[in-house]
């Protein structure tokens, strides 16, 4: 009925606990014989299908493993070929409508590092966790704020020199006005401008209302001072 699912599973094995899942959600699963290990999953309030959906994902998650949805089944593959098993943005769940988990591979960037910076900039119901075997990220929230952090991310993910990234939370000031106007600031004499500051980068962040900064330990350092004095 509505009234939600009881789960409360002590050290079942995985793939009872999907069955229970399927059952649940109406969806039909397909997972391979490596999907194996036991899960202990105790909520002390009856839980909605989407959250049994989610209490799914984080125990595959710690396995490594995680779900791809082709709208007729839900697939369970290793994180690191969830790339290549049919698309990036996965189905967070048949009724959780706009919710998405995303892999975000990076090419430049530690994705242990940027995982850490970047999770003020993450809702509360969503996740942002680092995959380091194939330097990936893996983002779940609501589908805009997906694309959000996937967009800070890619402007971010580009060749540095000993660069470091920082989330300035503003207080008074407007993420996107203040960014404006630390790059007319820092960018305003472009022929003087050195090498390391033309490769800095001030992103701002409007639903956190914050400055993500790339820039070296100095520069950093400059940009802190400028936004207070500003």
């Amino acid at each position: 009925g509505d009234g939600g699912l009881t789960i409360n599973f002590d050290k079942v094995e995985l793939p009872v606990f999907v069955k229970f899942i399927s059952r649940a959600t109406g969806r039909n699963f397909v997972f391979a014989e490596k999907v194996a290990g036991y899960v202990t999953v105790v909520s002390p309030t009856p839980v909605s299908v989407d959250e049994a959906f989610a209490v799914l994902e984080s125990a595959l998650a710690v396995r490594g493993l995680t779900t791809v949805d082709d709208g007729v089944l839900i697939r369970i593959v290793p994180i690191k070929d969830a790339r290549t098993a049919g698309g990036s943005v996965i189905s967070k769940g048949p009724r959780a409508v706009g919710f998405t988990t995303r892999l975000i591979p990076l090419d430049h960037i530690g994705a242990e590092d940027i995982a850490k910076t970047l999770s003020p900039l993450v809702s509360k119901d969503g996740s942002l966790l680092p995959y380091g075997p194939s330097n990936t990220l893996i983002v779940s929230d609501l589908a805009n704020n997906v694309a959000r952090m996937a967009a800070i991310v890619a402007t971010l993910d580009v060749p540095g020199h000993e660069e470091q990234v920082e989330v300035i939370a503003l207080a008074h000031a407007d993420a996107g006005a203040l960014a404006a106007e630390l790059q007319k600031i820092l960018w305003s004499d472009s022929d003087k401008a050195t090498k390391d500051e033309r490769r800095m980068r001030i992103v701002p962040d409007e639903r956190t209302n914050s400055l993500v900064v790339v820039a070296s330990p100095s520069d950093t350092h400059r940009i802190q001072r400028l936004v207070e004095g500003l």
